[in-house]
């Protein structure tokens, strides 16, 4: 196991100039931020769009509503306090004058768009990186890339339920939200 670790004969500098080398031949300041702009642009209106699903099929003590409790809960603790206060305030706007209609259809295609573009950055910088290329018909590419993205999306959900069922939520109704 130790052998996993040695260099090999080869010096610290020459290990951080070869690394230097292949992080700018490979672009991966570029490639990571292609990825972090499409999957954060993707990511507020699919929150957006979860959070009024949640409100719309939310009864007392129903599933959506603790699903919806779960992630203000999780964005209270995870955002600066003035952050969290303008997501309320702004959810709060948008249930109050939402209709599931073609406002939601544009928000659900405009966050797929950039969420599959963010799974196509991470295939192409993934490429780049492994020196492979692609050789595959574009919609070979196309739908390994959706497939790709409706997984990451199931998974966000089952994390989602985990943050639920794992705090205890299903026995006690919920987390609390903190105002």
């Amino acid at each position: 196991m130790a052998y996993l670790w040695s260099l090999r004969g080869l010096s610290w500098r020459e290990l951080a100039k070869r690394t230097c080398r292949r992080s700018w031949e490979d672009e991966v300041f570029g490639q990571a931020a292609r990825l972090a702009f499409y999957y954060l642009l993707s990511m507020f209106p699919v929150l957006l769009l979860l959070l009024i699903l949640f409100d719309k099929l939310a009864g007392p003590g129903s599933t959506a509503s603790n699903l919806r409790n779960t992630l203000l809960a999780a964005f209270q603790q995870i955002l600066p306090r003035d952050a969290s206060v303008l997501i309320s305030k702004t959810l709060g706007e948008l249930n109050a004058g939402a209709v599931v209609g073609a406002g939601a259809v544009y928000a659900g295609l405009g966050s797929a768009w950039g969420a599959l573009n963010g799974t196509w950055a991470m295939m192409a910088g993934l490429n780049k990186a492994y020196e492979v290329k692609e050789d595959r018909p574009w919609w070979k590419v196309l739908s390994i890339a959706f497939g790709l993205t409706i997984s990451l999306g199931i998974m966000g959900l089952v994390a989602l339920w985990a943050m639920l069922y794992g705090s205890g939520g299903l026995e006690n109704g919920g987390p609390k939200l903190q105002h």
